[in-house]
Parts: structure tokens; sequence; C-alpha cells
């Protein structure tokens, strides 16, 4: 077939030349550089930071160590509790050099990372993993020099890829020992007032196995229309 562009003439209408526009976004005032000393990363972190965060003490499995350097307290990137936020978490008090009903915090702990299907971060059956965790969280508490403070700790899939399910991740546990949670709007006086708190019977949600059937028959319905 003929693509030739038709020329003005008989048999057709003029042409007007079109005038392409460029739309450009407006350009930073700085590009980011790019840095890859450790040290150096840190300095920019830490500089960013406005020091009353109130973390006094993080322990990573994936580094296997405690650090009191706020700019140090990440998580990698391909943690999947980044990634799809697959993790749990819980937070006990550290209440006058005691770890207040630390083993209930554990058991509630467990059972969600059980229900959220992810594995223990340090092998083993249940116990071992208390058992660790338990030493983990006490030299956090020692390190971070306090004496009374809030402690949470995660359990998270871990790290090793970007993909949809953790296989062939390593599980992580993260605990942190920090200052406290900040007040809740309106609640200044909640230590004498109280804070107001709805609840939902269970019978209200719905079973696990009605929104698989609803699924599919949704998925049934829209691949029929």
């Amino acid at each position: 077939p003929d693509l030739s562009v038709p020329q003005p003439g008989a048999g057709s209408l003029p042409c007007t030349p079109h005038r392409q526009q460029h739309t450009t976004s407006p350009r930073p005032a700085v590009m980011p550089a790019v840095v890859n000393d450790p040290a150096a990363w840190a300095k920019l972190v830490g500089a960013a930071r406005s020091g009353k965060e109130g973390f006094f003490a993080f322990y990573s499995s994936v580094a296997d160590a405690i650090t009191t350097n706020v700019s140090l307290m990440t998580l990698p990137v391909d943690d999947h509790a980044i990634v799809r936020g697959h993790a749990v978490f819980d937070t006990c008090s550290l209440a006058e050099g005691r770890m207040y009903r630390l083993q209930v915090h554990l058991d509630r702990l467990f059972a969600s990372a059980a229900s959220a299907r992810l594995p223990l971060p340090f092998g083993g059956d249940e116990a071992a993993n208390r058992e660790r965790i338990t030493e983990i969280v006490r030299a956090t508490c020692v390190a971070s020099g306090r004496r009374s403070c809030d402690v949470r700790f995660w359990l998270t899939a871990g790290t090793g890829n970007l993909g949809v399910t953790p296989a062939g991740c390593t599980p992580s546990l993260y605990v942190l020992c920090f200052g406290g949670l900040p007040p809740l709007p309106g609640s200044e006086d909640a230590d004498t007032v109280g804070i107001s708190e709805a609840t939902v019977p269970e019978s209200v949600a719905p079973s696990s196995r009605r929104p698989r059937a609803h699924l599919r028959r949704r998925r049934l319905y829209t691949a029929a229309v």
C-alpha cells in the first residue's frame, strides 16, 4: 500500500503543519547524588533525622547485632515487610528495669506469625525461638541504657527477593527500644478518663469459606461477561 503523505491538490484538503509540543517537567534544583560509601550514606541519613525520635537501641537479625546509632536503624529494601507488608509485630514495656509480661506478648507474636504463615527466624521449634528472642530483647534493653521505655519487635518474611511469595527468603527479627507512642488526638486525659473502644462480634466477620466462594462466583461472572 502507498504510505506516502498526500499533497494538497485536487481531491485533497490542504494540510496544516502539526506543531509538536514538548512538555518537560521542571528539573529539580539539585540532582540526587550517587553515594556508595556506607559512612557517607549514614551521615546523610543522620542529617535528615531530627534527633528527637527517641529511638534508643535497635537489633536486626540481618546483621545479628544491636546499634544505638539512629542512622543505622534500617531495614533492607528487599525485606518482605516492605515488599508486601508480610510481617507481624507486638510491643511490651520495660518498666523500672523489668520487661513487663514479655512471655505473654511473645505468645501473641507467635500466634500472629502462625496465622500469617511466617517461619520463625532462628530455626528449631517455637521454644528455641522463644528463648533466643527473649535473650535478644533483654540485650537490646540493656544496650538502650534505659530503665523504662517501650519495646517493639517484628517478625518478617525476611530478605531475599522482591517476589510475590517469600520463597527463598531468610526470616528476620527486628527489636526497637523507643521512647513511647505519641498520644492519640483528644486522648490527653487517657490516663485518668480512658479511651473509647468499639468491638465487633466475631459472628459479624464472614467465615473463611464464604469469601472464597464469593470470589469464585465473581470470577466466573466476570469471565462470562
